[in-house]
């Protein structure tokens, strides 16, 4: 019984310190993926002089091969002009160190604002 009591001593003090050296959290624009980034500031240009009448929520699914291309699957969207403007941007644009699994579908929203 003294036995258990010390393994299970040892168990809880090895658990606790690894709870004790976990990292504190990030800022928000250090967690922000890089392919997020990328996404956005080349919607942002791909649009600048498009006049947006109301606020517009773009869902874009990607993936990407080998040589960091993303490669897009689907764009959903109410307005058809910024769907091609949107998915004709962003296809087969690099997302260098972005860690993201190449073959693995990724979806994101970028919303629009007037």
């Amino acid at each position: 019984m003294k036995k258990f009591l010390n393994i299970l001593v040892i168990a809880l003090g090895l658990l606790t310190s690894e709870f004790a050296n976990a990292k504190n959290v990030n800022t928000i624009e250090e967690d922000l993926p890089k392919a997020t980034k990328v996404v956005n500031e080349i919607t942002k240009e791909a649009l600048k002089d498009i006049a947006i009448d109301k606020e517009t929520v773009v869902y874009v699914t990607f993936t990407v091969n080998t040589d960091n291309e993303m490669a897009i699957l689907n764009v959903r969207t109410t307005d058809k002009n910024i769907k091609q403007i949107v998915k004709n941007a962003l296809n087969s644009r690099v997302v260098e160190d972005a860690g993201l699994t190449v073959g693995k579908p990724y979806t994101m929203s970028i919303r629009l604002k007037q």
